[in-house]
């Protein structure tokens, strides 16, 4: 829309109100929660988030404040997981070979989850852990922030 007379102003107004959850969160600023989850996690950045829309310190702010989350930087945390988009479907034996070098990396980390931000890299990254018998779990950021608040709630 930046070529249309009628719809350029308005649509770079718009954009600039459109906001991630976890800039949101961090821009509010929340209240981090009080409850303790003791666990090792590592973060998988999206390609859209941190590619498209330059998000990576958010996620990584959310999880460091949750108490007892032993955040670990994942080893080529930028790098694609494989299933970007379409991705798995079209190209499966590269984004296999992808989510193998992936997989090792989480491996390294010692996380019991692993969490990331995007619907596809969830999948992915689920598929990967069940074909690895590996045991970890792959969360959502605000799945474990929500868990966190409802711990809080039940103590």
């Amino acid at each position: 829309l930046q070529d249309d007379s009628e719809y350029a102003e308005k649509a770079l107004e718009l954009s600039s109100k459109i906001k991630d959850i976890h800039e949101y969160l961090v821009e509010l600023p929340y209240e981090p929660p009080d409850a303790s989850l003791d666990c090792r996690v590592t973060y998988q950045d999206s390609c859209h988030l941190s590619n498209a829309q330059r998000v990576t310190a958010p996620p990584r702010i959310i999880l460091n404040s949750i108490p007892g989350v032993e955040f670990v930087e994942l080893p080529n945390a930028s790098i694609c997981c494989g299933g970007g988009g379409t991705y798995m479907i079209t190209e499966r034996n590269l984004s296999l070979r992808i989510l193998k070098t992936k997989m090792e990396a989480v491996a390294e980390t010692g996380a019991n989850i692993v969490a990331t931000a995007n619907p596809g890299c969830l999948m992915q990254l689920q598929m990967g852990v069940g074909e690895n018998n590996m045991p970890v779990e792959v969360r959502y950021v605000t799945d474990l922030l929500d868990e966190a608040y409802r711990k809080e709630e039940k103590e």
